[in-house]
């Protein structure tokens, strides 16, 4: 029963960290793409989201 405890535990401290993770903005990658668009007011709004 311990073990079925600390295995439920665990599974779920993994998958709030899985899904935190996967919920974070990229604004570097939408940085580069609006850099190589030569959108620069787009670029540094990114940057400054970035800070």
């Amino acid at each position: 029963m311990k073990n079925l405890k600390k295995l439920a535990l665990t599974t779920i401290a993994i998958m709030a960290f899985v899904f935190s993770v996967s919920a974070q903005k990229n604004y570097l990658k939408d940085a580069d793409v609006a850099y190589e668009n030569h959108q620069y007011l787009m670029l540094l709004s990114f940057i400054n989201s970035l800070y």
